[in-house]
């Protein structure tokens, strides 16, 4: 077992167009002696110009006030969460009065460390002004190529969740690598209220094949400070089900009720979680068996009749200042049925079924413990 996973079964228990990256002035982003800008307004990441980033003249000599071809402003919807709870962070690009033609527009934003964009794949953001929106480092949020369109505005919306209690600012000096002509002007503030939230993860290194027996742990984290009731009910991925291992399932002290069938998909907890630091809960550690290959994420599992936690299960790797979350197994790949005869290596054979071999029986007796 890891030191995280066993800190977990002991909480169990007890962010232009002008720079180029080496610092030199891009060549293309030089002004013509009439002012205006060339054919090519549009900075991509790596310092060139895009084509299709056209800044027109007009767009410059007859914009805003501050010379600006458009504005950027951005906004928490709503600005105020707990945690473990989803928010738009809205960023906003307008026109300036006056502008005309094509204004290429893009930018990078850094997001403070214990904000999280929430969603997979392309599901964390949407946007309406074209380009590409990637994810370049940790926490950076970058919009390039694309183009404001006739109708004076668009937005790049981006799905963020947190989960330590706090306020959190992104502002202006959050923005770099910004297009000529796009001036960002904001402060958007997120608050955060701390709640227990509900995890799950499975017995390193994640790894079994069909109807072979592994661990899965439903955990209950209170980061609020005092100690909260729970009770929640979880329900097993399609495929997946409790495992008969002839005992009962390991639980918390903390918990002080816990009902899991054997040959069931639910998992029912309740308790009262005492207040945590990192990764330390309260909850079980289910035997569990899949009869299908496959990749059944932690995520997968999930919470209903929920009191005092969210209904759902929480993406370990959206926890901000969570360092040792990295560790947490959070995805189960199941291979197809053993093809040799006799039972699968590291397994034995005992009075009340099969059992695990030592290596699963360090995190059980950890949690008796």
């Amino acid at each position: 077992m890891t030191a995280l996973v066993a800190s977990v079964m002991t909480g169990l228990a007890a962010a232009a167009g002008v720079i180029s990256p080496a610092g030199a002035v891009a060549p293309a982003a030089a002004v013509t002696p009439g002012g205006a800008v060339p054919s090519a307004g549009a900075v991509s990441p790596g310092g060139a110009v895009s084509s299709a980033g056209v800044v027109s003249p007009a767009g410059l000599v007859d914009g805003g006030a501050d010379g600006s071809a458009a504005t950027m402003a951005a906004a928490f919807t709503p600005a105020s969460l707990k945690s473990g709870d989803v928010a738009d962070l809205v960023f906003t690009l307008r026109r300036s009065p006056g502008t005309i033609g094509d204004i290429g527009v893009g930018f990078t934003v850094v997001l403070p460390a214990a904000v999280k964009t929430a969603g997979a794949g392309t599901t964390w953001y949407e946007n309406t002004c074209g380009g590409t929106v990637t994810r370049p480092t940790a926490g950076a949020i970058q919009l390039w190529d694309a183009l404001m369109p006739d109708v004076g505005y668009c937005s790049v919306t981006v799905h963020a969740t947190a989960f330590q209690a706090g306020t959190y600012a992104v502002s202006s000096s959050d923005v770099s690598e910004v297009t000529p002509g796009l001036v960002p002007s904001f402060t958007a503030t997120l608050s955060v209220t701390a709640r227990p939230y509900v995890v799950a993860f499975y017995q390193p290194p994640g790894q079994t094949a069909v109807n072979v027996p592994t661990a899965l742990g439903i955990a209950v984290i209170n980061p609020t400070g005092v100690s909260v009731p729970f009770a929640f009910t979880a329900t097993l991925p399609p495929h997946m089900r409790v495992a008969d291992l002839g005992r009962e399932i390991p639980q918390s002290p903390c918990v002080t009720a816990s009902l899991a069938p054997a040959g069931g998909g639910t998992v029912k907890a309740a308790g009262t979680a005492p207040p945590t630091l990192g990764l330390e809960g309260c909850g079980v550690l289910v035997p569990v068996v899949v009869d299908a290959p496959g990749t059944y994420p932690a995520t997968g599992v999930t919470v209903s009749d929920a009191t005092n936690v969210p209904p759902r299960v929480t993406d370990v790797g959206g926890i901000g200042d969570c360092e040792p979350c990295a560790l947490l197994v959070t995805s189960l790949t199941v291979s197809p049925p053993p093809t040799l005869p006799g039972h699968p290596a590291g397994a034995r054979r005992t009075a009340g079924g099969l059992d695990f071999g030592d290596e699963f029986r360090t995190p059980l007796d950890t949690l008796r413990d």
